[in-house]
């Protein structure tokens, strides 16, 4: 069940990071998306 919040305050750090790792492969680089 999702998550229901009563204010979009309460969603903010709470998303996950994903790492790009074919976008930077050859690249000294870590790319981050939410």
């Amino acid at each position: 069940m999702a998550n229901i919040f009563n204010d979009i305050v309460e969603t903010v750090g709470r998303t996950p990071l994903v790492r790009l790792n074919k976008v930077t492969e050859g690249i000294d680089a870590t790319v981050l998306l939410k």
